[in-house]
């Protein structure tokens, strides 16, 4: 998701893959340490707050949910994302690399 989400922004704002199960090369590219205390948007698949909660809430000072985006190909919408605003990285994210 992470490298099509890149694609999409064409290298206008940086993006981090919180993955721990397999975050490919971003892993490498950024260290989360460098984004401690900056705003993000986190953008998934997922819809319940609770569920991002439960997996990302302790990285972020708050979440809050955006709202739903709607990618589409040929008129007819691929996959639904879901945006939420971190009001503050506050923990380091764990690479499964390092």
């Amino acid at each position: 998701m992470a490298g099509k989400v890149d694609y999409a922004l064409e290298g206008r704002l940086p993006v981090l893959a919180l993955n721990t199960g397999d975050p490919r090369a971003y892993a490498f590219f950024d260290s989360t340490e460098r984004w401690l205390g900056k705003e993000a948007v986190m953008v998934t698949t997922t819809a319940e707050l609770d569920d991002v909660a439960r997996r990302y809430g302790e990285y972020c000072a708050d979440l809050a949910p955006m709202g739903p985006v709607a990618v589409t190909r040929r008129g007819r919408t691929e996959v639904t994302l879901y945006l939420y605003r971190c009001a503050a990285l506050v923990r380091v994210f764990p690479w499964p690399y390092h």
